[in-house]
């Protein structure tokens, strides 16, 4: 069989694999209920004094984090689940190419991580804008928002899968994401240090509340460029170390 038809199949059973468990499902459930049932509070709260003309995007932003809360403990425990069982022993003996079981691996997971972020920011910004029709639904505004959420849940997605396959470990993996992605952008802008501003802006966390809020954690001053570099560094990175970590060591 060709790379090609190695790498298909392995990306249909990453696929069965993901959603073959009650608990990928749930976690579906959970975040689209959290965050539907907070854009239907916000839009009843805040639909009458929201600006003629503005953008439900920006405002669905804060739960375009509640939901990438969720779409990250689905991509990390998805990674690191045959190891935690055991089970990575017989599907590295159905495909002996590691190579490409961690590119159907990350393929579907970050697809996956994706699409879903997609439909639950286009959700809560529907449901925002029903409440509220004197906001523009789909503007200039609106599709740098969209974009730039894509961008945010794709490389979440992408640096969940590489951290998993380094850790090899469910709690370490969740651990480490949600420190670089939530966690650290906020506690260390409690330390009164200029060249913390730097390093704050280095975490890939910063770079998804710019996209997803409008701007950067404290004094960061991030923009569209520098919280696309960060974001895709950082996952490029983790998943080049969870593929050598794949690659030249023992799978168990």
């Amino acid at each position: 069989m060709s790379a090609t038809g190695i790498l298909g199949r392995n990306a249909g059973a990453e696929w069965t694999r993901l959603w073959s468990v009650r608990s990928s499902w749930l976690f579906v459930l959970g975040a689209a209920a959290g965050v539907i049932g907070l854009s239907v509070f916000v839009g009843v709260s805040q639909g009458a004094s929201a600006p003629v003309g503005g953008s439900p995007w920006r405002l669905a932003g804060i739960f375009g984090l509640l939901g990438l809360f969720a779409i990250l403990v689905l991509t990390t425990v998805a990674a690191t689940a045959d190891h935690a069982t055991k089970s990575i022993i017989p599907t590295l003996q159905w495909t002996p190419q590691r190579a490409i079981v961690v590119a159907a691996r990350a393929g579907i997971l970050v697809l996956t991580a994706a699409c879903l972020g997609l439909v639950l920011m286009t959700a809560a910004s529907l449901v925002i804008w029903v409440f509220a029709p004197q906001l523009t639904f789909w503007s200039a505004e609106g599709a740098a928002a969209l974009a730039g959420a894509t961008l945010v849940y794709a490389t979440g997605g992408l640096l969940a899968v590489g951290l998993g396959l380094a850790t090899r470990n469910t709690a370490a993996a969740l651990t480490s994401v949600f420190a670089l992605m939530l966690v650290l952008p906020l506690i260390l802008q409690a330390f009164p240090l200029d060249w913390m501003v730097h390093v704050i802006g280095g975490l890939p966390g910063s770079g998804a509340f710019f996209f997803l809020l409008g701007e950067g954690p404290g004094d960061t001053r991030m923009t569209a460029s520098s919280s696309s570099i960060v974001l895709i560094a950082w996952s490029v990175a983790a998943l080049a170390a969870g593929t050598w970590r794949l690659l030249r060591t023992d799978a168990t």
